[in-house]
């Protein structure tokens, strides 16, 4: 009886690995199961670049804007993106640097397993907030934050 209890550690120690490298398996599946992208136009140039991630606020009234008439303010609206993205090419780079003012963003996420659309997020007068750049040994990583005067999310216009 006791000859069997060394195969019977080995066994279940060979189960709970293959357990961990399906589980393993399973989670690099999930993680890669839509297709995120930011695409940039600035009028006569558009880019794009995929993403690891993106996320959108919205703020209806951070500070004043001018209104119609030269005595008259309203609260301003800003609609932030923030995106995750590997290290950004130079050609994208630099006409996110060009364009930094008022450019056209567009983000569309999509299943990996049929390519369809299941959201698309339109920035218009859209401007460059913030960049910064992470190194690390295992990889690269950008992060950009955009902010838009005008907002549409599938077609809805956000205000």
């Amino acid at each position: 009886m006791n000859y069997l209890m060394p195969k019977a550690k080995m066994i279940a120690a060979a189960v709970f690995i293959l357990a961990l490298s399906n589980r393993y398996h399973a989670q690099e599946a999930a993680e890669t199961s839509k297709k995120i992208e930011f695409t940039i136009s600035n009028g006569t140039k558009t880019l794009a670049t995929p993403l690891r991630s993106a996320s959108m606020q919205y703020y209806p009234s951070v500070g004043t804007a001018q209104a119609s008439s030269k005595t008259e303010s309203k609260p301003a609206q800003y609609f932030y993106i923030t995106m995750e993205t590997e290290q950004l090419k130079p050609d994208f780079l630099k006409l996110l640097n060009q364009s930094r003012s008022n450019f056209t963003a567009t983000i569309s996420i999509a299943g990996t397993s049929d390519r369809k659309s299941e959201r698309i997020i339109q920035c218009h007068e859209a401007s460059l907030d913030t960049l910064s750049e992470q190194y690390t040994g295992d990889y690269d990583s950008s992060m950009i934050t955009v902010t838009c005067r005008k907002m549409s999310v599938d077609g809805i216009q956000m205000n």
